[in-house]
């Protein structure tokens, strides 16, 4: 099933902002920590591949002084209830 939207204004989200930016992998850490350091937020969305990416990124996290949950598949809905 595809959906078209003709106005792409109607796709954004108020006060959403979207950094991407491409690097090597064993750069990703690095430069993840330093702009979490730099930008100023509420909350952020970061998006892996694998669970074992979320799960390692969130200890990760977590050592370097941020607060950090992981949610998953393999985390149950009421676990995530329990986040929010």
């Amino acid at each position: 099933m595809e959906i078209h939207i003709d106005n792409e204004t109607k796709l954004k989200l108020h006060g959403l902002h979207q950094h991407c930016v491409k690097l090597r992998k064993n750069d990703k850490n690095r430069k993840l920590i330093d702009l979490l350091g730099k930008l100023e937020f509420n909350q952020v969305a970061i998006f892996v591949k694998s669970i074992s990416r979320c799960t390692a990124l969130c200890k990760l996290l977590t050592e370097q002084g941020f607060t950090a949950i992981e949610i998953h598949r393999e985390i149950s809905q009421e676990k995530r209830f329990l986040y929010f």
